[in-house]
């Protein structure tokens, strides 16, 4: 593959390499427009947002192709190496939610295992509890909370004449009711 072709400019035939490798057009060894998604996936399909994007970022505009290209580079560079950042540090990538209070925790008067803070990722998915599925869940929400512990302990010490086996299967069949 050339890095330069030479074009007749009387044809009105411009030829700029970094423009047809990244945003498509002609042919270039294996890499076409068919096969952009498999080796640029992060490359949106609507190449006019995108490139419209990066042109509003050209600084040179005698060398706009040029411009245009490094700015790409630039925000693939900055992208990159934000996955590599401290916590702390808030990058467009790591951006807090628009309501997001960071810290603030104002439901107080929540048990406390609902009140971890977070958001989820990717699109909501629901299923149906099946089977035993519903009384493990409570079982492991009861052992987990601080504020059921007295009343755990309590549940325990009334076992205590049987043997630890016979105490543990109690606990997972009796204790969440």
């Amino acid at each position: 593959m050339k890095l330069r072709e030479t074009r007749n400019p009387r044809l009105g035939e411009e030829f700029n390499m970094q423009n047809d490798f990244l945003w498509g057009g002609r042919k270039l060894g294996i890499f076409s427009t068919n096969y952009a998604s498999v080796y640029f996936p992060h490359v949106p399909t609507d190449n006019s947002r995108f490139l419209g994007d990066l042109k509003k970022k050209a600084t040179n505009k005698a060398h706009i192709e040029a411009s245009i290209f490094q700015a790409y580079i630039q925000q693939e560079t900055s992208t990159f190496s934000s996955f590599y950042f401290e916590r702390e540090v808030i990058s467009k990538r790591k951006r807090p939610a628009w309501n997001d209070d960071i810290g603030e925790d104002s439901y107080d008067k929540v048990v406390s295992i609902f009140n971890y803070p977070g958001r989820g990722k990717g699109a909501a998915t629901y299923r149906y509890i099946v089977g035993g599925e519903m009384k493990i869940a409570h079982t492991y929400i009861l052992m987990n909370c601080p504020e059921i512990l007295p009343f755990y302990n309590e549940f325990r010490a009334s076992l205590s004449a049987f043997p630890d086996d016979a105490i543990d299967a109690m606990v997972d069949s009796d204790f969440a009711l």
